[in-house]
């Protein structure tokens, strides 16, 4: 007799009833669930949380309607989650943990800090949680895949591009993103190497400041760098508000003819200053295939079917020249969403 029968029931009962029962005892505790396994929401309909660094910016917009475009494709849900801005790296954290204790199927995050999530995403894979990183990587691997930007070989492709043309000895500047972003960091180091390649002898100038998640913060950096440093050449930008802020203030102080202004990704504000000539190019992502390829490498790794370790989603340098191409107008033609989970 099992210790927990209570000791009224000493009666003993035929084998096949006892054994009935404690069948129906087993698919009763089976049903219950493993707190530490993995589960779906709509029968078995894979589940995937992407978290991506902000959900305001147009870039994440974008890679929003990719990741939801490749869900409608593979007949997966997705779950759209993320901080307002990229200052919100609490937000970030408590989502991955949010996440990993529903018990997705698979977590699809690009990590607002190089080292700060590395501890949610081993946890979330202790829990059997897929985990796909996208746009900027990790300080471990501790992930399937990471589909992204070649980010320092695209800084690279700014810093030849800065260099052609300017007169020997050329002052330019760079205004760094962000401490803990690796995307934003490997474009800065890239554009440095690409700057250092050529035979102009050019010479970077920097402070030790950083844009900040927005434009504002951006606007007021840009300010210093160009107060201590008025006769620049150049100028390098490595993300969309960056990018924003730095062309408000050259826009602002008249400099867009004496500064050649390089910045990454693109907005309305962005294009505009291309076709106005205040900026001489920008580095253009891909986020609707980042997003898309990161949904479908997420479903080849649940249904344990080969999947590339990492994947380059593409660069392309625009200018006042190739603008109007139709390469360029079907990376414009790509599809946001609203931006809302």
């Amino acid at each position: 007799m099992p210790d927990f029968w209570p000791s009224c029931c000493t009666f003993k009962l035929p084998i096949m009833t006892r054994f009935l029962f404690f069948l129906l005892v087993a698919i009763f505790l089976t049903a219950c669930g493993d707190p530490g396994s993995t589960g779906t929401r709509k029968g078995d309909v894979p589940v995937f949380a992407v978290i991506p660094k902000a959900t305001s910016h147009m870039f994440w917009r974008r890679v929003q309607a990719g990741a939801e475009a490749a869900g409608q494709a593979e007949e997966v849900e997705i779950i759209w989650d993320g901080p307002a801005e990229e200052s919100d790296l609490p937000k970030q954290v408590a989502l991955v943990q949010q996440y990993t204790a529903e018990g997705v199927s698979a977590i699809l995050l690009a990590p607002l800090d190089s080292r700060s999530l590395v501890a949610s995403v081993r946890a979330a894979r202790k829990r059997g949680i897929s985990v796909i990183i996208f746009d900027s990587d990790l300080d471990a691997e501790d992930y399937e895949s990471f589909v992204a930007t070649d980010n320092l070989e695209a800084g690279r492709i700014c810093g030849q591009a800065m260099a052609k043309g300017l007169p020997e000895g050329a002052s330019v500047g760079i205004l760094r993103y962000m401490e803990g972003s690796a995307s934003t960091t490997a474009r800065e180091e890239g554009f440095i190497q690409g700057l250092s390649e050529a035979p102009e002898n050019l010479k970077l100038v920097e402070l030790p400041l950083f844009a900040g998640p927005t434009v504002e913060s951006a606007k007021m950096a840009a300010q210093q760098i160009l107060d201590k440093h008025p006769k620049l050449a150049g100028m390098f930008t490595p993300n969309e508000t960056a990018s924003e802020g730095m062309l408000e203030v050259l826009e602002a102080r008249g400099l867009t003819e004496q500064v050649r202004f390089i910045g990454f990704d693109a907005n309305d504000a962005l294009v505009a200053g291309i076709k106005r000539g205040s900026v001489y190019a920008l580095a253009m992502q891909d986020p609707y295939k980042m997003g898309y390829l990161a949904v479908e490498t997420a479903m080849k790794v649940v249904k344990q079917q080969p999947f590339a370790r990492r994947i380059d989603t593409g660069i392309t340098l625009i200018d006042a020249d190739n603008l109007d191409s139709p390469e360029v107008q079907k990376l414009f033609a790509a599809p946001a969403g609203s931006g809302q989970p």
